[in-house]
């Protein structure tokens, strides 16, 4: 399957997941700032996804936590996936 170049990643990871493939492991580049009394995290290839957090290692937690809520697939998009589709777990 080939995707065009502009696509957002989100999409082509929620393309796969309607497909029945389970992504299990990604890496991602965060930026930590300093914010006030804590740091801003965010994730520049997954736009709108951020936190917050009183410390560094809190913000660090709470991005890895917010990640995996960014990339889950939407289980009605799933349901609505063909019947004879699998889940297939793929390391990237």
């Amino acid at each position: 399957m080939k995707f065009p170049v502009d696509v957002p990643k989100r999409d082509v990871i929620k393309a796969f997941a309607l497909l029945g493939f389970v992504l299990i492991r990604e890496e991602n580049h965060i930026i930590l700032e300093p914010d006030g009394d804590g740091y801003h995290a965010k994730v520049p290839a997954l736009p709108g996804c951020g936190t917050w957090g009183k410390t560094e290692e809190e913000a660090r937690k709470l991005i890895r936590e917010a990640i995996q809520l960014y990339l889950e697939p939407d289980k009605a998009d799933l349901r609505k996936s063909h019947r004879k589709a699998k889940l297939v777990k793929v390391v990237i």
